[in-house]
């Protein structure tokens, strides 16, 4: 599973974002991750907000594929099933 990474401006995070990062290669070592970039082909698309001020929203983005956006740490756990539930497949056209 290709997963792109987008986070938000960073200008007020209220938990360290970078956790979510070491925590999904701790959980899924087989998963590939690199910064969001145009053109190019993704499972998922994850938003990592540092608050709930979404500077960056799912609706930046078009609804080709399937896009996760968390605020707080607590919300790696729907990530996770995400990434579970949908495997290598990818899951297009869902936002969660």
């Amino acid at each position: 599973m290709k997963i792109a990474l987008k986070y938000c401006g960073g200008c007020n995070p209220a938990y360290e974002r970078n956790n979510i990062v070491k925590w999904l290669k701790r959980d899924f070592q087989n998963i590939e991750l690199s910064p969001l970039k145009e053109n190019e082909k993704y499972d998922l698309i994850l938003i990592i907000c540092g608050c709930s001020a979404e500077c960056v929203s799912e609706k930046d983005f078009d609804n080709t594929i399937a896009v996760v956006s968390i605020h707080n740490e607590q919300e790696y756990q729907k990530v996770k099933e995400y990434i579970i539930k949908n495997g290598m497949k990818g899951g297009k056209n869902n936002v969660i």
